[in-house]
């Protein structure tokens, strides 16, 4: 990741989600969406990931093929400026407590989300597997895919198992799935007192998503990024596809969603683009540069 030091309040500051907006089902940026983000830092705009995302996850995959200015990972748990951590939030040890017991009683396996990496459990990926294979998007092979995904991040370091996590290492947001949802769903009102509830996929039988804090989400990221910068809101944009992208879009003036992305997305979005693997994402940026007025002098 590259930093400056001089912040120009003229220049945009864009936020982009990573699964689904910045890549698409090939996880290869396009050639288009990389030229139009190079012809961004050209002009002075600052490019930040704004993903659910561990750090070290982005800083392994994404930012070792485009120079990013900057992170907020963990759906705003954690924020980067350059090199800089300037942001790391913790779920209270308390709430934390509760919902990981309630999640148990409720028969949902989970994994947590931390600036180290993300501690997971076998049963909690399996159970992506099974509601995957029951919504009849798990495509053949593809369980195959993720063990090897899975084999190489846990290489990495980046993915760990639960059995190594300890209570000194802060959680920003916690992963679970449930091949039977029915007691999350009698308890659901009691996890929304807390966090959002961003589902990442579900059938009647099963679901999977991820908790984060109310208070710490990527809105709250955004704005550590443009208060430690001094950016103008009047110059920002976000990127996103999914219900966790919503916060993000109220942070900011210019907001763009896939075509994709659930209704209430969509709803709020300035554009739209299409499938970021067929240059969708590349089209929008050069429609809203063409659309904007922003005085650059």
């Amino acid at each position: 990741m590259q930093q400056s030091n001089q912040h120009n309040k003229k220049y945009k500051s864009m936020f982009f989600d990573l699964d689904g907006t910045l890549l698409g089902s090939s996880r290869v940026l396009h050639p288009d969406t990389r030229r139009e983000l190079a012809r961004a830092k050209e002009r002075g705009d600052r490019i930040y990931l704004c993903s659910g995302r561990p750090p070290v996850y982005l800083q392994n995959d994404i930012c070792r093929v485009f120079p990013f200015d900057g992170m907020v990972a963990c759906a705003g748990g954690v924020v980067y400026v350059g090199e800089e951590k300037i942001w790391e939030n913790r779920i209270p040890p308390e709430v934390f407590e509760e919902t990981c017991r309630l999640l148990g009683e409720c028969g949902a396996a989970m994994q947590f989300d931390t600036a180290q990496g993300t501690y997971f459990t076998r049963e909690c990926m399996a159970g992506f597997g099974k509601i995957l294979e029951d919504a009849g998007i798990f495509p053949a092979g593809m369980e195959e895919k993720m063990a090897r995904e899975n084999e190489e991040l846990e290489r990495l370091g980046i993915n760990r198992l639960m059995s190594s996590w300890t209570e000194d290492i802060p959680v920003q947001k916690i992963v679970f799935t449930a091949v039977d949802r029915s007691g999350l769903d009698q308890n659901m009102d009691r996890f929304k007192k807390h966090f959002a509830v961003n589902p990442f996929f579900q059938t009647p039988k099963g679901i999977a998503g991820e908790l984060i804090p109310l208070d710490c989400t990527k809105e709250h990221g955004i704005r550590k990024v443009l208060e430690y910068t001094g950016a103008s809101w009047e110059g920002t944009a976000g990127f996103g596809d999914s219900l966790n992208d919503l916060e993000m879009l109220q942070a900011v003036r210019i907001k763009v969603a896939a075509v994709y992305a659930p209704e209430e997305v969509r709803a709020a979005a300035d554009y739209l683009f299409e499938d970021p693997d067929q240059g969708g994402l590349a089209r929008v940026l050069r429609k809203i540069e063409e659309d904007e007025t922003v005085d650059r002098t």
